[in-house]
């Protein structure tokens, strides 16, 4: 397929209206903050083995230790941050405003820091029939919005990590997945699951070597968390390692044909004639979607047009304002899941171009084409904690799975309604 067809993509279904548009002329940001990291709290990580280091920190996976019992968990909190969405998005609804919900990175990896990758979903090919984790989840999320009230609603459900259980002996056999299932909502609405591209540095713990002790006790200890299997620095943008994609593309027939995904390929993909880019944390920070978009040695592929809203799904990352591909207009919704959650939302304004000799104002940025533009940041309406911000609630329903402080309660960002791009 080239390159043209596989950024700008397939005619995408929906109603048109006489000028050729989509239904929808407003999108709504809904961000789920909630801490996705791995837990320093020795409270929260007593007597589990899923442990290892970030950075000069000792942390643990959360999680239970039964697949099916964690993924049933995660998915009841799940289900309270979009149904507490939902409840904020009825105080101003209309029928032409697409509601995006976004979910952080590492939502769903298990108390060892991944799912079983023996398959990507269920598939009798390989004769898989015991629980399978990732099938579970993907199946649970589209039950939950395919309720007929979900149907102007687009959700990034946050990423899932699942790695193969290979011959470990050698380093580089250990697959890893990092990948986001999307779902349009309603009863007939688009599935899609968009891999990342490239591993971080601080994507998993990296579990002790035998020798190694902890910095608080001098003794060595034992660790079931997946091997971390790459020496990876985010300085060196140009040696990251990758996460495994051919795998995707030997599934995506099965997947399209079988269950319904589409493989979110090159970042971009489109709901309803609105047009998307989704970049996973590093990927952001790579510029994935930039380089995706334009063509080697310098242009832009013909035909191929700027994202009306770009994503980001992300564990320890911010926007960075140059590496955006977005029309006059167009708006960047990003969620975090580390540190205090944050969740962000802003619009993009162009301003001109730079004039030859002129020095560039602090707050306006250079793009690709020598254009000025700056990021107005959209305002937060609401915020509201699941659960009402009940903490024996919180604690009860979270203690296992997610890191909690006070200070860290998860929560849901209603941001403005903002135009799309004309």
């Amino acid at each position: 397929m080239m390159l043209d067809g596989i950024l700008q993509g397939p005619p995408q279904g929906g109603m048109l209206d006489a000028r050729g548009k989509g239904k929808f002329r407003r999108t709504q940001f809904f961000g789920f903050g909630i801490n996705t990291g791995g837990s320093d709290s020795s409270v929260q990580c007593s007597n589990r083995t899923g442990v290892g280091w970030f950075g000069d920190s000792l942390e643990c996976y959360l999680g239970y230790e039964d697949d099916e019992l964690d993924v049933r968990k995660r998915f009841e909190v799940m289900k309270e941050a979009v149904e507490t969405a939902y409840r904020l998005g009825l105080e101003d609804d209309d029928e032409e405003t697409l509601k995006v919900f976004v979910a952080p990175e590492f939502f769903w990896r298990g108390p060892n820091g991944a799912y079983d990758a023996a398959t990507i979903l269920k598939n009798d090919e390989y004769d898989v029939y015991e629980f399978n984790a990732i099938s579970e989840i993907c199946e649970e999320l589209e039950h939950l919005v395919k309720d007929k009230k979900y149907e102007n609603w687009l959700f990034v459900f946050g990423t899932i990590i699942a790695a193969s259980r290979n011959d470990l002996t050698v380093d580089n056999n250990y697959l890893f997945f990092n990948f986001a299932p999307i779902l349009q909502g309603g009863t007939n609405g688009k599935k899609m699951l968009a891999p990342k591209e490239y591993v971080s540095s601080i994507d998993f713990l990296r579990p002790p070597s035998a020798d190694q002790t902890s910095p608080t006790k001098n003794t060595s200890f034992p660790s079931t968390a997946v091997p971390w299997a790459f020496d990876v620095t985010d300085s060196d943008l140009s040696g990251k390692h990758h996460y495994d994609f051919d795998l995707w593309e030997e599934l995506s027939e099965y997947l399209e044909r079988e269950r319904g995904y589409g493989l979110v390929r090159r970042n971009f993909f489109e709901v309803e004639n609105v047009r998307f880019t989704l970049e996973i944390c590093l990927d952001h920070a790579a510029g994935e979607a930039q380089h995706n978009f334009l063509k080697k040695g310098g242009g832009v592929h013909t035909g191929v047009h700027p994202a009306d809203v770009s994503l980001i799904s992300s564990a320890g990352m911010q926007i960075i304002d140059k590496n955006l591909i977005l029309k006059d207009g167009g708006v960047v919704y990003h969620q975090d899941g580390l540190y205090n959650r944050t969740s962000d939302a802003r619009r993009r304004e162009m301003i001109g171009q730079l004039e030859k000799g002129n020095e560039k104002v602090s707050d306006e940025i250079l793009d690709f084409t020598g254009t000025l533009f700056k990021l107005e940041t959209i305002k937060a309406e609401e915020v509201v904690e699941l659960w009402g911000g009940d903490l024996e609630r919180i604690e009860k329903k979270m203690l296992q799975l997610f890191f909690l402080k006070k200070t860290t309660t998860p929560r849901i960002v209603k941001y403005a309604k903002v135009e799309l791009p004309r």
